[in-house]
């Protein structure tokens, strides 16, 4: 896999969560309070800016790794492999709705709180835990290979 390509669709990614991100020009369907309505301006503001370019980039690193990760996992011939593969894509493309469904809520709505603290953070922490598993079982079967190797 040429870099390149993962490079492209990291930026077009990154672009597109931008703009569609609750306060990009595109992002009104969020229903989110533009940061100055909010009293958020100076150092506070650009920290917020630059918190949303970290999340939109690492959403179209996601969408990346969704693209072309899977081959590299599933010729691995590991078991979970594709579990651990649809884990990482989530630990990486969720961020963004996660936050924009934050910022649109609103306050008063506890209701939706809590769908998105079950539907993005419990997912989270299954989605780790299938990852720790993969990355456990593929240690111990190379430690396996490595002392057969050597018998």
């Amino acid at each position: 896999m040429k870099k390149g390509r993962w490079v492209l669709v990291t930026v077009v990614g990154a672009f597109v969560a931008m703009v569609f991100g609750p306060q990009g020009p595109a992002g009104g369907f969020w229903g989110a309070t533009p940061g100055e309505e909010m009293g958020i301006t100076g150092g506070l503001a650009g920290a917020f800016m630059a918190y949303g370019l970290i999340e939109a980039v690492v959403f179209g690193f996601g969408l990346a790794w969704l693209v072309f990760g899977a081959k590299t996992l599933r010729d691995s011939g590991r078991p979970g492999a594709t579990a651990a593969y649809l884990a990482v894509g989530w630990g990486l493309v969720s961020w963004w709705p996660h936050g924009g469904l934050h910022q649109g809520i609103g306050e008063g709505n506890p209701a939706a709180l809590v769908g998105i603290e079950f539907g993005f953070h419990v997912t989270m922490f299954l989605a780790v835990a299938v990852i720790a598993s993969y990355v456990w079982r593929t240690v111990k079967s190379s430690e396996r290979e490595a002392v057969a190797a050597t018998s």
